[in-house]
């Protein structure tokens, strides 16, 4: 195995060569200058807080697992953002910068990886007895049909940010996307999730989202989570651009806009 202290070494060198290198860049103005700096050390840092994580798992303290895969998730996100910075000054220099960032995040993110899957509970292995799970009438978890975890979720709560007179609307929580939906859309998709027809409900966002339900693969006609849809981010200039999902079979599409 592995081990994470000497990657995150090199990655925080690889931190601090492009810190240095935005603040002298010459064409980007102060307030790009300081959020492309605080991208970069965001980046770092989320991987510290990963790996902390990850030392609480040897101690038995699995409840730090998803805490550190959180933060591995975030910490690319932050990585991808800064790569594209690097990619919009664009010269030697930059893609020099880039590449050791995405040298050392990478063997960073396998140490770390290899650290939590070894601990990881063996009950959250496996496909699940049924896509579909009844909460309540206005609940749905959809699982995914690699290991069995919650990959989205439907219910009906209030909207937020909170209305003063207590409206209500459609909440959806699932790989790429956390957001609302009007309650026209909850009575055709809690029809078809009772039925396990999620096919349909992806048609239906379809015509609301780009790729619809994110967490789900129309080619095999499976769910998957975050952690088994390789979630793959795009970033332009450092403002995000879109998601790309890879599923267990291989097959990729666009899930986030």
């Amino acid at each position: 195995m592995s081990e994470p202290r000497e990657p995150i070494k090199r990655l925080e060198q690889a931190k601090d060569a492009i810190v240095a290198f935005f603040l002298v860049s010459k064409g980007l103005d102060d307030s790009t200058r300081e959020m492309w700096v605080s991208d970069a050390k965001e980046a770092y840092f989320q991987v510290v807080a990963a790996y902390e994580m990850a030392l609480g798992t040897r101690r038995e303290q699995e409840d730090h697992i998803k805490a550190s895969k959180g933060f591995l998730a975030s910490a690319r996100s932050r990585m991808e953002q800064c790569s594209s910075e690097l990619r919009t000054i664009g010269d030697e220099r930059a893609k020099e910068l880039d590449s050791q960032l995405r040298m050392a995040f990478d063997e960073s993110f396998n140490a770390i990886s290899a650290e939590l899957y070894p601990v990881s509970p063996s009950e959250t292995a496996g496909a699940p007895a049924r896509t579909v799970e009844r909460i309540t009438d206005t609940e749905y978890d959809i699982h995914c049909s690699a290991c069995g975890k919650v990959a989205a979720k439907f219910k009906v709560g209030p909207t937020w940010p909170a209305s003063k007179t207590g409206e209500l609307a459609l909440l959806y929580e699932g790989t790429t996307k956390s957001t609302q939906l009007g309650l026209t859309y909850a009575d055709a998709i809690f029809e078809n999730l009772k039925s396990e027809k999620v096919a349909a409900v992806n048609s239906l966002l379809e015509e609301k989202w780009v790729g619809g339900l994110d967490a789900y693969c129309p080619t095999c006609d499976k769910v998957y989570c975050k952690e088994d849809y390789d979630v793959e981010e795009q970033w332009d200039e450092g403002f995000y651009d879109c998601s790309y999902g890879t599923c267990p079979e291989g097959h990729r599409r666009l899930i986030g806009d």
